[in-house]
């Protein structure tokens, strides 16, 4: 059976008759003199720590500050001469006033749960999302989840049954003032041509992904350290001068790190592959 209300229209529905009942509350008690805007306050207070802190922190402040006001009010009634005067408000509206307190801290408590699970829902949808996204829109190299995972299984399967792979990553020097220097659609150029350009050093069989705005990571599969120097001539040979759409040539600048991953290796996921690459393209320019 299709709900009548989405949860998102169930939550503001409930906020706003939880701030319409808190209005006329305290309407009612703001009539009442001193004692009833203090009661107010008081259920003002409590009805926001519901909201922030969920029922079971808003119930445990309410039957604290009822606990605290029974009290105060037991000793004041047996010494009377004191200078504090609580009792500007009728017993029966202080008893009123607890069923409220609860009343509308259980509501409160209610409306932040439902915050609490909607939010939870919408990482979840976010990171299906990733999931299902997985290509940079700019250069159509898969992005850092999917290089992340691919990763992880050559890694798997190179430990279970050897051989060999390469990973290869390079930084661009000076991306984003080349972008605030030339504008959205040389950028976008750029990054367009060099995604060409890897694509036709490498083999159908390889992976290529952008796994952050500057860097590209490019796994060879079955390749060990034959052929890497090969490799590195021809991304130099493409990469190193670009042309502006508008004819004119630029140099280029490149970090760049590789690592032939053998069983002996022994590394048990992708992060230890990256950070001992990004530590090491420090230090080398292509």
């Amino acid at each position: 059976m299709k709900e009548f209300f989405k949860p998102e229209t169930k939550t503001l529905l409930s906020l706003s008759f939880l701030v319409i009942g808190l209005q006329a509350v305290a309407f009612y008690f703001s009539q009442q003199g001193q004692t009833g805007m203090l009661l107010s306050v008081f259920l003002l207070l409590l009805t926001v720590l519901a909201l922030l802190a969920g029922p079971v922190v808003g119930l445990v402040g309410s039957l604290f500050s009822i606990f605290v006001m029974g009290t105060s009010l037991i000793v004041l009634f047996l010494r009377p001469d004191t200078f504090i005067n609580p009792l500007t408000v009728s017993l029966r509206s202080l008893l009123v006033f607890g069923f409220i307190l609860l009343l509308t801290v259980l509501v409160a408590g209610a409306i932040h749960d439902q915050i609490v699970q909607q939010n939870r829902h919408t990482r979840k949808l976010q990171k299906e999302l990733r999931v299902l996204v997985a290509v940079d829109s700019e250069t159509g190299f898969d992005n850092r989840h999917r290089m992340e995972g691919e990763l992880d299984i050559e890694i798997g399967r190179t430990n279970r049954y050897g051989g060999a792979f390469t990973l290869v990553i390079l930084k661009i020097d000076f991306l984003e003032e080349f972008h605030t220097l030339y504008g959205d659609k040389e950028y976008t150029y750029l990054l367009t041509s060099l995604a060409d350009h890897m694509q036709s050093v490498i083999r159908s069989t390889d992976r290529k992904f952008r796994y952050a705005d500057d860097r590209f990571a490019l796994l060879l599969t079955h390749t060990g350290d034959a052929f890497i120097d090969v490799v590195f001539e021809k991304l130099k040979k493409s990469l190193q001068n670009h042309q502006l759409s508008n004819g004119k040539y630029i140099s280029l600048t490149f970090r760049v790190a590789h690592e032939v991953y053998t069983k002996e290796k022994n590394m048990h996921s992708h992060v230890e592959l990256i950070e001992q690459l990004e530590s090491e393209m420090l230090v080398c320019e292509l």
